[in-house]
């Protein structure tokens, strides 16, 4: 009877250390249908011509929907994007074979937004970095720095900083992922002319706030930008 229960026991821990499988987060950079490239000329849906040179945003509250309707929330993982490098991150080993769909915010979670950046590690997300994506301690960090030039001679400048509690709302993403060898792989595209979508930069714009224009791009930012690559 020992010995039964000894066997029993032993399959379903080798089925549960054959259900993790790692789960890798891809995020494709794009300008409309090209690859996204610092400099590289753009226009949102109004026509208006612009293109990028800063665009790093930050990504939290990540939640994995998977088989069948499971939520995993990986709720202490922090990830600043940065748009001119590749951004993939290893998300840990889980129990999951078919992922459905990804939810994250966009930003830092107001736990954590008004922490000191010093107090992290070097190499942590929410550490200071150059050029800055903390605010300061009311206001919290960027959650997103988009810099470049408008206008038809790229002589306009662009500076959208949007920041703010209020602000960190959550983006979803529906996928059909499924586990390969022992790794899921979610790829999703970022294209980020839709941070201006229906914001004039024929003429410049700088706004660095929690309201107007800044939360209007963090808004694209969360209905526009993202999608299933």
């Amino acid at each position: 009877m020992k010995k039964h229960l000894l066997l029993f026991t032993l399959i379903l821990l080798s089925m549960s250390i054959i259900a993790q499988n790692s789960v890798v987060f891809k995020i494709h950079h794009k300008l409309g249908e090209a690859d996204f490239a610092m400099y590289n000329a753009a226009k949102n849906n109004l026509g208006d011509d612009f293109n990028v040179t800063r665009l790093q945003y930050y990504i939290s509250g990540i939640s994995i929907v998977h088989d069948n309707g499971i939520v995993t929330p990986m709720d202490s993982f922090y990830i600043l994007v940065d748009a001119s490098t590749d951004t993939e991150a290893d998300l840990g080993s889980y129990p999951i074979q078919h992922v459905e769909g990804i939810h994250f915010y966009i930003g830092v979670d107001p736990e954590h937004n008004h922490t000191d950046p010093a107090g992290y590690d070097p190499f942590h997300p929410l550490a200071p970095q150059a050029p800055s994506m903390h605010w300061g301690w009311a206001a919290g960090y960027r959650f997103l720095a988009f810099e470049g030039n408008g206008g038809p001679q790229y002589n306009q400048l662009i500076q959208v900083h949007g920041l703010g509690d209020q602000n960190y709302i959550k983006a979803r993403v529906n996928l059909n992922e499924t586990a390969d060898n022992n790794v899921v792989t979610i790829d999703i595209d970022a294209d980020y002319t839709h941070i201006l979508e229906n914001l004039s930069v024929n003429g410049g714009l700088i706004v660095h706030s929690e309201t107007d224009e800044a939360q209007v791009a963090l808004v694209n930012m969360r209905n526009l930008v993202f999608s299933a690559s």
